[in-house]
């Protein structure tokens, strides 16, 4: 208890939150070690990356100019890999520091908001979050956005408290920086000019505020125009954002936003045959507009909203916030009488947690689009953590059997801690310990960049295959044997890499495949990869191009 106490007076907070962010980046970092490969978006971050080192457009896996992905990331990473090199391994550096450095302005955020304690709770647990663990050791952009975007909360609450045009900046610098590495940074703008309206309008102070608005919104625009441009050039209209919404939103409503929705519905062929349905939607939906959409199918856009929130409590909530620290949050909204600063900042947190429903309306379902309101909620359970503590002082001091013994109430923190931490390590540890069935993708797509070079074009259900190959991806229809060789020759397909796996679960029209070559003359088997985990790969020439 002396040793306790003597770290108490000589270490200070700010050496409680360095630890515990270096705690944080050495988690996330050794999750990234543990991921053999990566694969689907993390390809295309990357690839985009290397594409603009050499001078060409940020082309995704397809080889097409993408404008659906972000540019914060690859140019990020473009910047890591003139001193370390390596693309793969400067992106996941980028990606791990700033799943630390998002620690920062969550500790900022709750000590303004509560106090300095709630601040180091709140550091803490997200340094534990397995989903934030998750999402900081793989290479999306979610960590990055959700740094710039904490960093203009945070000075957009300073600005609400006292309306200084230093804050204002600050607020549009990071909200610009984060509408670089996701688009629905915009929406927080919007919310932003409303509330602080809002706040000028009751406090009867509206130079300040709107001088300090304005300047907020010029400094977003200089950082967001660059991209609103390039998006005008490729897209030839006026957007905020390179996601197709009415795409998002029509995908919703045709089911093919879960993996079996995709595969078996959304991948089949157009009419024609010389297009996969969601591909075709993407290119035929670039002018419809979402609201309108919405507003002419309100029955519809009702049921879909509702299925969504399902999903969302029973499957994908789960997953986000780890179930034990759920009555934290009860205890942080309810557990202790508000004064004004308090639930200003729980407030503050709600509303800045309402575009969690846009995606419910307009986007497919699955965790990484919680990742940025992640935060937020932890500052609410930190709250509530220091409540537990309060609480269990207070059960201490108040009775005289435990009073009297005054180490109790030193080990109540230590007990608390323990309640929140200790639940939530195994699922910490399934996390670090990432196992994926996809490497034989990669020692496949290895295997054509070593026997045909880079430059093919890969047919594959994983990103990977062609990532590896240094080659272009294109996706295998569901379709029959014969559709999809068509299919093929229409797009110039060098290589089919497939598993067992996607034949038996996916594909099953492909079954041929695994029979006699005279079964398959369009598709000659060349090379069989297998796994330590027993998936097998196989890789196809394909030669009946015309």
């Amino acid at each position: 208890m002396k040793i306790i106490e003597f770290l108490r007076r000589r270490i200070k907070p700010a050496h409680v939150l360095i630890m515990i962010m270096a705690a944080a980046f050495l988690l996330r970092a050794i999750s990234a070690l543990h991921r053999p490969m990566i694969a689907n978006d993390e390809t295309i971050y990357v690839r985009m990356a290397e594409n603009l080192a050499d001078g060409n457009r940020p082309f995704d896996m397809m080889g097409l100019t993408t404008t659906t992905w972000t540019p914060l990331l690859p140019v990020l990473t473009l910047f890591l890999v003139t001193f370390f090199g390596d693309y793969i391994s400067s992106a996941y550096l980028l990606v791990v520091t700033f799943g630390a450095l998002l620690l920062l302005p969550v500790y900022l955020l709750a000590k303004q908001m509560f106090s300095e304690r709630t601040g180091l709770l709140a550091a803490a647990l997200m340094a534990l979050s397995p989903l934030l663990i998750d999402y900081s050791s793989s290479i999306y952009s979610e960590g990055i956005y959700s740094f710039f975007l904490m960093m203009g909360l945070v000075f957009a609450w300073r600005f609400m408290q006292k309306p200084r045009l230093l804050p204002a900046a600050l607020t549009g610098i990071f909200m610009g920086l984060a509408y670089l590495a996701n688009a629905t940074a915009t929406y927080y703008i919007f919310i932003l000019i409303v509330m602080g309206l809002a706040v000028a309008r009751k406090n009867n102070s509206w130079n300040g505020f709107v001088r300090g608005l304005a300047i907020m919104v010029a400094f977003f625009c200089i950082l967001a125009a660059p991209y609103v441009l390039f998006l005008h050039q490729e897209l030839g209209k006026w957007t905020f954002t390179g996601k197709d919404l009415y795409s998002n939103r029509r995908i919703l409503d045709l089911g093919w936003d879960t993996p079996d929705g995709l595969m078996l519905n959304g991948m089949q062929l157009t009419d024609d045959g010389r297009e996969i349905r969601i591909l075709d939607l993407n290119k035929s939906s670039q002018n419809s507009s979402v609201v309108r959409y919405i507003a002419g199918h309100p029955g519809q856009s009702t049921r879909q909203f509702r299925q969504n929130y399902e999903t969302f409590i029973l499957d994908i909530l789960p997953v986000v916030f780890f179930v034990g620290w759920l009555p934290l949050l009860g205890l942080g909204i309810f557990g202790q009488s508000s004064d004004r600063r308090r639930g200003a900042g729980i407030g503050y947190i709600l509303i800045m947690s309402l575009p969690a429903l846009l995606v419910l309306l307009l986007w497919q379902q699955g965790p990484r689009y919680y990742v940025p309101f992640v935060p937020l909620w932890l500052i609410i359970a930190a709250e509530g953590w220091r409540y537990l503590e309060d609480w269990g002082r207070d059960y201490v001091d108040g009775s005289d059997a435990l009073a009297r013994k005054s180490q109790w109430s030193r080990i109540v923190p230590w007990i608390a801690g323990s309640l929140v931490v200790l639940p939530v390590l195994p699922f910490v540890n399934t996390i670090i310990k990432h196992q994926t069935n996809l490497t034989v993708y990669r020692q496949a797509g290895e295997w054509i960049r070593q026997e045909a070079g880079p430059g093919s074009k890969i047919m594959s259900t994983d990103l990977s295959a062609a990532y590896y190959a240094g080659g272009q991806s294109i996706l295998i229809p569901k379709a029959d044997y014969e559709l999809t060789a068509k299919y093929a020759r229409n797009k110039g397909d060098d290589y089919l890499v497939i598993t067992g796996q996607d034949i038996a679960k996916w594909r099953p029209e492909l079954d041929r495949l695994l029979h006699d070559a005279v079964d398959h003359p369009e598709w000659i088997l060349v090379d069989t990869e297998k796994n330590s985990s027993g998936n097998v790969a196989y890789v196809f020439r394909f030669t009946g191009k015309e």
